[in-house]
């Protein structure tokens, strides 16, 4: 092609169409997985949450999670412990590498932003949700090794409203107890004193 007007234009014209299209494709596709979700046909994860299997025939069917007995009764005790006076991410972190308990990465050590999104996460209430995060562009480089320019994502949390209740699983803790958890980690500080008794 040449550098003439005309030619740049019938040159430009096929890409523009193509970006079209290529949106289109992309928002026909988000529809389609809205209404599966709606209608509990389709998994928001291609990946379980700790404590859960899949079923290996229907991967991404609601009704075939089941939940995995021993890391089932580790969710359950984590959440039973935190709600104790005294307990902090941290000393659930030492506790679990005391008992040597891998992470879900087979890795020693539980960091905690790993125990706040098990702690966090409402499937473990049977309940599963689709849309509760957003990615986005971030807004700053999440370490000064990461080269300049480079474009990372980073995932937000959508308001309670906008999220899709997809279907319900086997529950692992009591909605009072994960409304517990939900305060503890949002309003106190890492380490709790014990209470006091009353006087």
């Amino acid at each position: 092609m040449s550098e003439d007007p005309n030619d740049q234009l019938l040159l430009q014209i096929p890409g523009a169409v193509a970006e079209c299209e290529r949106s289109l494709i992309a928002e026909r596709m988000r529809r389609g997985r809205q209404h599966k979700y709606r209608a509990g046909l389709l998994l928001p994860w291609t990946g379980p949450p700790y404590g859960s299997r899949l079923d290996p025939d229907h991967p991404r069917d609601p009704s075939g999670v089941r939940v995995e007995p021993a890391e089932g009764a580790i969710v359950s005790e984590l959440v039973a412990r935190y709600v104790q006076p005294g307990q902090s991410l941290s000393s659930l972190s030492t506790h679990l590498k005391q008992l040597n308990v891998p992470t879900p990465t087979g890795k020693k050590r539980w960091t905690n932003g790993r125990l706040r999104r098990i702690l966090t996460n409402p499937v473990y209430t049977g309940v599963v949700y689709a849309g509760r995060g957003r990615v986005q562009p971030a807004k700053k480089r999440r370490s000064a090794l990461t080269p300049v320019g480079q474009r990372t994502m980073t995932s937000i949390l959508t308001s309670k409203d906008q999220w899709i209740v997809v279907g319900h699983i086997p529950a692992l803790v009591t909605a009072e107890h994960f409304e517990q958890v939900l305060l503890l980690t949002q309003n106190q500080p890492a380490i709790r004193s014990p209470q006091q008794p009353s006087p």
